[in-house]
């Protein structure tokens, strides 16, 4: 609880996708996947995109349909595709980069999110470098930071 009522004051957006059990909590009865974390990396990249437009900023995510309307993930890499080109031609709003966006754990789920982000510009920075990545200059808006 103290690390959400922090995140809440930092006014942190927090997507959190859990297993679903039975009402003991011992047996799951759904459990998320690889394609549960490409679905939601992909929903929340749009989402990313619509919020930035709602605050006056232009991103190439704004162009993301949601994860249904495609027929499969060949279909979301070609959009992901142009989304990258967009990125590399224009980049991202500097007063909002770098976009870090933190992948915890190794389960199926973060593999398809990692699936999602690493068809972007990127930059894998470990956690504990990211105050010296700041910190440093060598913060770019072409590339999505992930960590």
């Amino acid at each position: 609880m103290p690390l959400l009522d922090r995140l809440l004051e930092q006014r942190v957006r927090l997507v959190d996708f859990e297993t679903i059990r039975d009402k003991t909590g011992s047996q799951r009865l759904v459990a998320f996947g690889r394609y549960a974390g490409i679905a939601g990396a992909f929903d929340f990249l749009r989402g990313c995109g619509e919020f930035m437009l709602e605050k006056g900023y232009q991103t190439p995510f704004i162009h993301l349909g949601s994860a249904y309307m495609y027929e499969d993930f060949s279909a979301m890499k070609e959009a992901l595709d142009k989304i990258a080109g967009q990125i590399n031609k224009r980049g991202l709003p500097k007063n909002h980069t770098p976009m870090v966006f933190a992948v915890t754990g190794t389960g199926r789920v973060a593999q398809g999110i990692l699936d999602v982000l690493e068809l972007l510009p990127h930059q894998k920075i470990d956690p504990d470098d990211l105050r010296f990545y700041f910190e440093s200059g060598l913060v770019e808006n072409k590339k999505i930071i992930i960590s």
